[in-house]
């Protein structure tokens, strides 16, 4: 097929992959409410892992298309948007963003040690299924803490949503549009890196993809922004980029080896580590300015140019 056709293919497939992972979220905290589970419970599992859910999907379907080299690319990729991109833009939106001292003691520590955890893992362009079992218990290591530190703050539900047919409905629907879409996200992927001459899928993952797969986080966090809801904003990027780097990166290893592409190793690793630095440094006065904002933005424009060799 010719080159429009797949990229018609590829917006139509990430389109699916998006919307339906926002509806099999929304459905499912309605579900684990009916279940009698605390709010905050279901917002720590399923609403942090829905937002992560497309590049979950492209990941695991890449080991199944056997471009293992995708999925590196996508959760560099995506952890480096939605520092530079995603925070970046929604702090010019809003004017600044205010941080809270729960995100500065917790998510800010649990964010540098993810990136520079996924990075050593990674550096040597060999991801071990070893490696992929300590960042997944990694991950239920944040979880863990994250629950002690608000367990005395749950409070009961006032009232249980009822059951209805249209709940389970959805999820099995949009459990479907996930499917196809994850699948056709990867397999245009794929086609195109044919088609434009890419050696590999990394660098379309690092950039098409990722910004794709971070659409969810960039509207969750504009939205809250806007609102004036500035720990959403930041914890939704936060707690999406500590999950990619400790489960999204994890999973697919499980199933099978995982290549690492020279890309990644050579620009898409030291862009989020000096993403997840920056972020770090400019968080200590508890707020991100637009000035700030555009310097973000800034940097992933260069993130960009130089992963297309502009530079």
């Amino acid at each position: 097929m010719a080159l429009e056709v797949w990229i018609f293919v590829f917006l139509a497939s990430l389109a699916l992959l998006i919307k339906s992972a926002d509806y099999f979220t929304k459905y499912a905290e309605k579900f684990g409410m009916i279940l009698g589970m605390p709010q905050f419970i279901v917002g720590i599992t399923v609403a942090s892992i829905g937002t992560s859910l497309p590049e979950l999907a492209t990941s695991i379907f890449s080991v199944f298309k056997g471009a293992t080299e995708f999925i590196a690319g996508n959760v560099i990729g995506s952890n480096i948007a939605n520092i530079l991109l995603v925070v970046g833009v929604a702090a010019i939106i809003s004017k600044s963003l205010k941080i809270n001292w729960d995100i500065v003691t917790v998510d800010l520590p649990m964010l540098l040690a993810s990136a520079f955890a996924l990075a050593l893992v990674l550096w040597d362009g060999v991801f071990s299924f070893g490696e992929a079992v300590v960042l997944l218990i990694g991950y239920i290591i944040y979880v863990e803490y994250y629950l002690a530190m608000h367990r005395n703050s749950v409070k009961p539900l006032e009232k249980k949503e009822k059951m209805s047919w249209k709940i389970p409905a959805i999820l099995i629907v949009s459990a479907i549009g996930i499917y196809f879409g994850a699948e056709y996200t990867v397999r245009s992927v794929i086609e195109l890196t044919k088609i434009l001459g890419f050696k590999d899928t990394s660098i379309l993952a690092l950039s098409a993809v990722a910004i794709g797969t971070s659409l969810p986080e960039l509207t969750v966090s504009i939205t809250a922004a806007l609102k004036k809801n500035y720990e959403i904003a930041l914890g939704n990027a936060l707690g999406s980029n500590i999950f990619n780097s400790f489960v999204v990166m994890s999973i697919p290893r499980l199933f099978s080896k995982i290549t690492v592409s020279q890309s990644v190793i050579t620009i898409g690793i030291p862009f989020m580590l000096a993403a997840s630095l920056l972020f770090f440094v400019s968080t200590f006065p508890k707020v991100v300015t637009r000035y700030e904002g555009k310097i973000y933005v800034l940097i992933f424009l260069l993130f960009l140019a130089k992963l297309f060799g502009l530079f």
